[in-house]
């Protein structure tokens, strides 16, 4: 639950003006070749605008917004009624006059109530459009992507209400399309990359993020023809093909996951790494012990 910033009301009528924090018209006065006309926001943006921007205890968007629309028509005509209207109303501020400006104009260009705070996380983090083409993992306004737009972790608002990744429950789908890509297998612990990256988006650190992308280890692409291998794979993974059959049908093993000794997968791994058996491991030393005579030969030599 968001807690006031103000205490005071944040409404109040400012020369032919309905102000929301000083600094938001909600509706205004003004003359247009001779005449007085008023010009407001629609019911449905304000409320959306009221709901997002205000203290929701005790707050009635439709409401609030249905008697700001009829103190709007009293403006110029009968100010301290538009005041008393506008004093019964419980706006207290929830956001900063910047966000409450930003929200503001995303409610002017039609974005919807319900999509309201998600979009106002995004213009905030101020992701650029997806470039046509980028040979590297690049962070833009739908997620990473690389390749010709080809998306390997979308952007989404997390259950939590942040904006961040998507990559709960797409592990092997990241992993495939990043191994076609690179055209090998791809470390397992890219993920856990990525996820930091996720981590910092939903704190609003676009910096942060950056440079937890750049150390996410992903290769460039060689060319234009693993980016078109890319988008095609992707392609088949959205229509259902699985990933794993994927990778394997061109020719690429499945991702590489980093062996554990302690783990029942792996339980030899410790043993082998000791006796020489995997890679570039050091051969066990081998300890010669000179053999000992039998006891009756010892016996005779004392004799």
């Amino acid at each position: 639950m968001a807690i006031s910033i103000d205490l005071a009301s944040c409404i109040g009528l400012i020369k032919n003006e309905i102000m929301l924090r000083s600094a938001v018209p909600l509706a205004r006065r003004y003359a247009k070749d001779g005449c007085w006309e008023v010009d407001r926001l629609d019911r449905r943006s304000m409320a959306a605008l009221l709901a997002y921007a205000c203290d929701p205890r005790g707050l009635d968007p439709d409401g609030c917004a249905e008697v700001i629309h009829e103190a709007a028509g009293l403006i110029g005509r009968d100010d301290d009624g538009v005041r008393a209207h506008l004093r019964r109303l419980p706006l207290r501020a929830a956001v900063s006059t910047d966000e409450m400006q930003l929200a503001y104009r995303l409610v002017r260009t039609g974005v919807p109530g319900a999509q309201l705070a998600s979009a106002v996380r995004r213009a905030k983090l101020d992701l650029g459009e997806t470039p046509p083409f980028c040979d590297r993992l690049t962070l833009c306004d739908q997620g990473v992507v690389l390749g010709s737009g080809t998306v390997i972790a979308p952007l989404s608002e997390l259950p939590g209400g942040q904006l961040g990744l998507k990559i709960e429950g797409r592990a092997e789908e990241i992993l495939a399309l990043l191994s076609i890509a690179r055209g090998a297998p791809t470390p397992t612990q890219v993920v856990d990359r990525l996820n930091g990256v996720s981590q910092a988006l939903q704190r609003g650190d676009k910096a942060l993020a950056a440079i937890g992308l750049a150390l996410v280890g992903q290769p460039a692409l060689p060319g234009r023809a693993a980016a078109v291998a890319l988008a095609k794979t992707a392609a088949a993974m959205q229509a259902g093909a699985e990933p794993r059959i994927l990778i394997k049908a061109l020719g690429i093993a499945a991702p590489l996951e980093k062996a554990s000794p302690d783990d029942p997968k792996h339980r030899d791994g410790r043993r082998a790494i000791r006796t020489g058996a995997v890679g570039n491991s050091v051969p066990r030393r081998r300890t010669i012990t000179p053999a000992r005579r039998p006891v009756e030969s010892r016996a005779r030599a004392v004799k």
